[in-house]
């Protein structure tokens, strides 16, 4: 076979095979869960109070996935590691939360979903 004509079919299966890997990718979409801001999750394992809305929202998933879930919020299949808790904590500290959400998380006892985008996070 003539390298153009492997270059041609490998392009062919490319774009033929494209549509189910753009389906694949839409439908894991971008992490997002729903939890609860409980008591827990405004202070840090060593009981040291949390200032900002990014460390808390970043203590609420270490209670999920590190520390046995106490508050049974709920799951996520992606902020399991360290390092991805603290990409998402990034993210908080870039996004534009409004100022009653904000307060709303600063005070606790409050139900929360957060979209996660990578860069930046939508929560309401």
């Amino acid at each position: 076979m003539s390298s153009t004509k492997t270059l041609v079919t490998l392009l062919s299966s490319l774009v033929l095979a494209s549509p189910f890997l753009a389906t694949t990718t839409q439908a894991q979409g971008n992490p997002s869960y729903c939890t609860r801001i409980s008591r827990n999750d405004l202070y840090n394992t060593n009981g040291q109070p949390l200032g900002g809305i990014d460390q808390i929202i970043q203590q609420d998933r270490a209670n999920v996935h590190k520390f046995g879930n106490p508050d049974g919020d709920s799951n996520d299949y992606y902020f399991t590691s360290y390092e991805r808790r603290v990409a998402l904590a990034r993210a908080v500290r870039n996004s534009n939360v409004s100022p009653g959400v904000r307060n709303a998380i600063l005070n606790g006892n409050t139900n929360v979903c957060v979209y996660y985008y990578g860069n930046t996070v939508e929560i309401r």
